[in-house]
């Protein structure tokens, strides 16, 4: 039951966070009523007969409803029509991830129309600056996942971010301290110093390998686990002047201008650019950017554009690192003043304006809220409003979804049970039902069919029918007919990439037929790249003897994302476990180039050096590596072991 878990969790993923909504009226009071009160079908059939056309708050509310009767498919004419109404960036920055705009393509993937969704819109002609570099990046990432990395490279260069930084890490972060604690690099500018990163050995400014993303992660740093991670550029400015620095970021982050703190914020929760915005004072010569970065065993990551106080991207600069002599400021100096979040301030303004749609507004600050990473704003919102609505299940799935990002587990169980309990009918009922496998398929097998039946009828994405078929010929344990219903399943060209590969498994657990996982695999990966399918289709080659296929899968990946020490990791692991060890050298020392600080890269360097009879060498990068990990006491035996 195992892959079956995997299965329910990933299609109820898919759905849940596609359909996350919202609450209360004066402007269209009438279908809100009907909403909030769990009778959907009524909101539907206001909204059909209501003229929704004739302006962007109307539309959007036509969307919600219909998205809440379980009609879900993404509406390219609707995207593509959406600039004609007047402000509509604010409600595409709202609803970005919603069914209706681009979809939940972080969690479940693409499929034919979310890639098209994107270049619909010209992020050219689009004046907010925030939603233009946003489109740029979502337009980007699709052609990267299509294989078009020449229209990769080139849409994401319009993007106007930081891209040159250093990156020094990762310090000890003992019972989530990190924060606080001020280390070397705060004050040390010096990429020739290493500092003493207490229980995480030795750290030092590195340069990071030369790459087209705008946002920087600090993923090759993830084998350390919770830490505090750096990253400084220097900004060379001829004049003093006065701009704006807008952030987005993952983690506890702090920023320095010049050693003065301008952000500090204890919120760990990821944003999205252009969360926070600051108007600062660059000073006439070297100006260092600090960014301090603090998790508990997440990727960190931000992104900083400059701009003038027009709004336009900041063109007066340059960024070098030859000179790293620059003069401290005080908070007077720099004079940070942080601005409100525009889109935040468009929704707060329209919950007072009596002809605007007060419930369509409450839900779209809400969902702004969740991209700038307020979680606390957002719970208070949803449950100031749900006073007047306590059974609404609406209500209940946008908490749904803030405790979730969260990670308050009772919370969640209990607003859960409460749906299930109040409105079983809903299509969220269904999916949670679906979720938790051992209740679903311990039904008697009517039961369990006409759930899963209901499901298939009530969303109208169209893999759901072949999806709820598949799990019925499970439950019936019919072998022909299960392989019959996952080559439908899987020839369904609307099952996100996500649902895809984890479906293909099946051939593997279910018929011991590894190689039919392998040819949809392959087929998936010959015109989409996904790090998944990478990981799932060299596991399977390599099970099946075909080991330097596998190799070669991952120095495909390795060409684009040299800069990528999973890719690199994933590699060496393999060659070393297939015996060559003097072919992973080369990959070990381009992941210590990438990341000089690594402890995982310099035991394996150490352990192939054993293998290939350079014993001191080895030994001394062991002691290296015992260095960084001082209580790996099992590196003291191998160390002992040697010498002996």
């Amino acid at each position: 039951m195992t892959q079956i878990n995997l299965i329910k969790h990933k299609l109820f993923l898919v759905l849940f966070f596609s359909i996350i909504l919202s609450l209360k009226a004066q402007k269209n009071t009438e279908i809100w009523e009907a909403l909030l009160n769990n009778n959907r079908t009524l909101a539907l059939e206001l909204v059909k007969n209501s003229d929704v056309s004739n302006d962007i708050e109307n539309i959007i509310l036509g969307e919600l409803v219909a998205m809440e009767n379980g009609f879900m498919q993404s509406d390219l004419d609707f995207i593509e029509n959406l600039p004609n109404y007047k402000d509509y960036e604010y409600y595409l920055y709202s609803n970005w991830m919603l069914p209706y705009i681009f979809a939940d393509y972080l969690d479940s993937g693409f499929i034919e129309t979310t890639y098209k969704a994107p270049h619909l819109l010209n992020a050219s002609n689009i004046s907010n600056s925030t939603i233009k570099n946003a489109l740029y990046y979502l337009q980007a990432i699709t052609k990267r996942s299509q294989r078009d990395w020449q229209s990769y490279a080139s849409i994401i260069n319009n993007i106007n971010a930081l891209k040159d930084w250093e990156y020094c890490g990762v310090f000890e972060n003992l019972n989530s301290s990190g924060i606080d604690v001020s280390y070397e690099p705060e004050n040390n500018a010096s990429d020739d110093s290493v500092f003493d990163a207490r229980s995480k050995g030795d750290a030092s400014w590195y340069k990071p390998k030369e790459n087209d993303e705008v946002y920087n992660f600090f993923s090759n740093h993830s084998e350390y686990g919770a830490g505090v991670h750096y990253a400084q550029t220097f900004v060379i400015s001829p004049k003093n002047q006065r701009i704006r620095l807008r952030l987005g970021k993952g983690g506890y982050t702090r920023i320095y201008l010049n050693d003065a703190i301008i952000h500090d914020s204890k919120n760990q929760f990821i944003t999205e650019l252009d969360a926070f915005t600051y108007e600062v004072n660059l000073q006439k010569g070297v100006n260092r950017i600090l960014v301090k970065s603090v998790t508990n065993g997440t990727v960190p990551f931000f992104i900083i554009r400059l701009e003038d106080l027009t709004g336009s991207p900041l063109k007066d600069y340059t960024i070098s690192f030859e000179n790293r002599i620059y003069e401290q400021n005080s908070i007077a100096d720099v004079d940070p003043i942080e601005l409100p979040n525009e889109f935040e301030v468009y929704f707060k303004n329209k919950l007072n304006k009596k002809n605007s749609d007060i419930n369509l507004s409450k839900f779209c600050l809400f969902k702004v809220y969740l991209r700038t990473g307020k979680l606390s704003e957002a719970i208070e919102l949803l449950k100031e409003w749900s006073k007047n609505y306590p059974n609404s299940s609406f209500i209940k799935s946008c908490l749904l979804e803030c405790y979730n990002k969260t990670g308050d587990e009772d919370a969640l169980k209990k607003l859960e049970s409460n749906i299930l309990r109040l409105d079983p009918e809903y299509y969220l009922s269904l999916m949670l039902e679906f979720e938790n496998s051992d209740e679903l398929f311990n039904l008697d097998i009517q039961e369990f069919n006409s759930k899963l039946n209901k499901m298939a009828e009530l969303i109208d994405y169209p893999f759901m029918k072949p999806t709820t078929d598949f799990f019925i010929s499970i439950r019936k344990n019919d072998r022909i007919e299960m392989r019959e219903k996952l080559d439908v399943l899987l020839s369904d060209q609307t099952l996100p990439i996500g649902l895809k590969v984890a479906f293909s498994e099946f051939y593997s657990t279910f018929f011991n037929d590894d190689i039919a996982t392998i040819d949809v695999l392959k087929n998936i990966n010959s015109s989409q790249y996904d790090w998944e399918i990478i990981i799932y289709l060299a596991y399977y080659l390599n099970k099946n003897n075909k080991t330097e296929k596998a190799i070669e899968l991952y120095l495909d990946s390795l060409e684009k994302f040299d800069y990528d020490n999973n890719i690199l990791y994933n590699l060496v692991l393999l060659l070393h476990e297939s015996g060559e060890f003097e072919r992973s050298l080369p990959y070990i020392d381009q992941a210590l180039n990438n990341f000089p600080n690594s402890y995982v890269f310099v035991k394996l360097k150490a352990d192939a050096l054993v293998q290939i009879g350079k014993k001191m060498e080895a030994i001394e990068f062991y002691n290296l590596a015992l260095n960084r990990r001082p209580f790996e006491y099992q590196l003291r035996n191998i160390i002992n072991d040697i010498e002996q």
